[in-house]
């Protein structure tokens, strides 16, 4: 019995307990068509996050390059106007100065003396004309302003003048390049700075007229030729402005030419032959009929050309105005002269059935189709309710 216990207190089986079993989830089409989605979804925000960032970036870049642009502009616009100013106020000053002193030259009356003055040694110091000292008042005002309150430079020199209006530049042009030996100051008086100063001045205004609008120059524009080379069509290289000459030389198709060209006598003057216009089926250009046959004869086509082209019978050539003898020259033959109504002209008889039927045949026929619309003319009229006895 107590063996019995204790075999029963004992496990079944001897050894290690095995592990438990793991079960992988397996993914089915819809999940996985809906994981791949959701990272397409993922990626395609990223991407666009990654692009706002960098547009963003482009932008504050642009906004940051373009506030130093503003603000060089506006320190070269600030330079540029003291100058302005400068030069302004010399303009009025050096006028009125110029004014008085040719007021005193007209009424001639005497200068005052100058008084002259005798420096530390000595010497007799040679007081400035008033011309030379509006100069020195000038050079002196913009060498304080260049070198040494360093608010502008030599460079600023051509902007100023640009910022006057075009009768400020004349003025300013005309006193300083009419200026005499006697008018600027000398020796020790015109210093360096300032004979820099004046001579950068003198070639600033020198290049105005370089900088002056001119007429505009008659460009050479590009040939017919080099615009069908481009890629242009013919009618594009007409509307440009080229006539049937210069399409003709750049060896346009016809068929395009008579399409894009509206001028009857022009495509005449340029050997394009009637035969050439009907075959383009061009909508500027309707020659069909006798109307058709009077516009090529207002253009200058002969009934030869018209012959030649088989486009019109000689009906409708004298309906257009041409005349026996041009027919004739052409080569029409007496049969389609006759047809045409040449010669003596049969009587009709009179009856308003006959006459309409007889209004009724086309305009454009030869002789032979002529004579069968004849021959079926009395059969017609009895179908349409005419009796034989009027017919």
């Amino acid at each position: 019995m107590g063996g019995s216990d204790n075999g029963a207190s004992q496990p079944l089986m001897s050894g290690p307990r095995p592990d438990r079993v793991e079960v992988k989830h397996i993914e089915t089409p819809n999940e996985k068509k809906k994981r791949l989605e959701a990272e397409a979804r993922a990626a395609e925000a990223h991407r666009l996050a990654e692009v706002k960032r960098a547009e963003d970036a482009a932008r504050r870049e642009e906004a940051e390059r373009a506030r130093l642009e503003q603000e060089k502009q506006d320190k070269l616009d600030r330079k540029a106007t003291r100058v302005e100013v400068s030069l302004r106020k010399f303009i009025g000053s050096h006028t009125a100065v110029l004014e008085s002193e040719k007021t005193v030259i007209w009424q001639k009356k005497e200068k005052p003396k100058k008084v002259e003055k005798k420096n530390d040694s000595g010497k007799k110091k040679k007081q400035p004309t008033p011309v030379q000292a509006s100069w020195l008042e000038f050079l002196g005002e913009m060498d304080t302003k260049i070198n040494e309150r360093k608010m502008c430079g030599l460079d600023d020199i051509i902007p100023g003048i640009l910022r006057l209006s075009a009768e400020e530049q004349r003025h300013l042009t005309g006193l300083c390049l009419g200026i005499g030996k006697k008018d600027l100051p000398k020796g020790r008086e015109l210093k360096d700075n300032l004979s820099i100063i004046h001579k950068t001045l003198l070639m600033a205004v020198q290049s105005l007229q370089y900088r002056k609008p001119k007429d505009p120059a008659m460009h050479r524009t590009s040939t017919a030729t080099e615009l069908r080379n481009q890629g242009f069509s013919t009618a594009e290289v007409h509307h440009a402005g080229y006539k049937t000459a210069a399409l003709r030389r750049a060896k346009c198709p016809k068929d395009e030419i008579i399409r894009a060209v509206d001028n009857l006598q022009d495509l005449f003057y340029n050997q394009i032959r009637a035969g050439e216009i009907s075959s383009a089926n061009s909508p500027l250009h309707s020659i069909e009929g006798y109307n058709g046959a009077m516009k090529l004869k207002a253009a200058g086509y002969t009934a030869t050309h018209i012959k030649r082209a088989g486009t019109h019978t000689a009906w409708e050539l004298r309906m257009a105005g041409y005349s026996l003898a041009q027919l004739k020259g052409a080569g029409y033959l007496e049969p389609s002269l006759r047809a045409a109504g040449f010669g003596e002209k049969e009587r009709q008889p009179v009856g308003e059935g006959l006459s309409g039927k007889m209004s009724a045949v086309p305009l454009s026929y030869d002789y032979e189709d002529m004579l069968s619309r004849v021959a079926r003319l009395p059969k017609e009229i009895i179908e349409s309710g005419f009796k034989e006895g009027e017919v």
